[in-house]
């Protein structure tokens, strides 16, 4: 079909509007999905990193000063004046229940400005004006993030790819036969949704299991136990597969990759 016969089929722009439908529809997805990811791991990243790089910094008198629920502090470096009000490793403030640090914080910040004696801050010696005054990284906090980067940005990814597949119209030579064989297949899936499964689970699980162990909730702990075990059991099954299809040779159908064909 020549290029001009195509412009006046409406098949070809009936499939061409669904094509255009898939490419959004998977370009939105990883925007709100991937977005959300990002943003979370992103947090995790550069709070780990910023934590690290704060045990070289040098420390400096601090003052503190308090007002209406907020904190901030002045010090000097190198004859400069600065005044930050970052407090900790994670950037992004706000508190949380998940540990002790903020009320650790709030009574060393409360003792300071009550005695109105300094407290110690790191400074960044490269960035003067970058500083904190605990480099402690919460772990505990950092797992709280960790199911919205794993499940947002994994589901994001995965969902993005099987659209964007859709939207170029790729298909094997053979008509709609899949590339992967089925076991091959079955594989893939069970590491996806066990990765992802467990990703969300695990960190809320180390987050919710000492606090309800700590309360004597037992039965809360078994129902909150059994999410990470299925996990467990979805990845071991994952493995058996995976040795199965390592032991059957190649994972893809025959002539799969030969060609590819859109639409005609």
């Amino acid at each position: 079909m020549t290029l001009l016969e195509r412009v006046h089929d409406p098949f070809f722009w009936a499939e061409v509007r669904k094509r255009l439908g898939y490419f959004f529809g998977a370009l939105g997805i990883l925007v709100l999905f991937g977005g959300v990811g990002f943003f979370a791991g992103y947090v995790v990243v550069t709070t780990v990193r910023d934590g690290y790089r704060a045990e070289s910094w040098p420390r400096v008198p601090a003052i503190v000063e308090m007002s209406e629920g907020s904190a901030s502090y002045t010090y000097e470096y190198r004859g400069k004046t600065y005044t930050s009000d970052r407090l900790g490793s994670n950037w992004l403030g706000g508190t949380s229940d998940v540990d002790e640090w903020d009320e650790r914080m709030g009574a060393k910040l409360a003792a300071a400005v009550e005695s109105k004696q300094p407290v110690m801050a790191y400074v960044n010696p490269e960035k003067p004006s970058e500083a904190m005054l605990d480099h402690q990284i919460r772990w505990k906090l950092l797992l709280f993030f960790a199911p919205f980067a794993l499940g947002f940005g994994g589901a994001g990814a995965f969902l993005s790819i099987r659209l964007l597949i859709k939207a170029l119209g790729w298909k094997s030579r053979r008509g709609n036969q899949p590339r992967l064989k089925p076991r091959a297949r079955e594989a893939l899936t069970q590491w996806a949704f066990g990765l992802l499964w467990n990703g969300i689970s695990l960190p809320l699980a180390i987050i919710g299991l000492p606090s309800l162990w700590a309360e004597g909730s037992y039965f809360g702990m078994l129902l909150l136990a059994i999410f990470p075990a299925i996990g467990v059991m979805v990845l071991w099954s994952a493995v058996v597969t995976t040795s199965h299809v390592i032991r059957d040779g190649s994972p893809f159908n025959p002539g799969a990759f030969e060609d590819y064909s859109t639409h005609r």
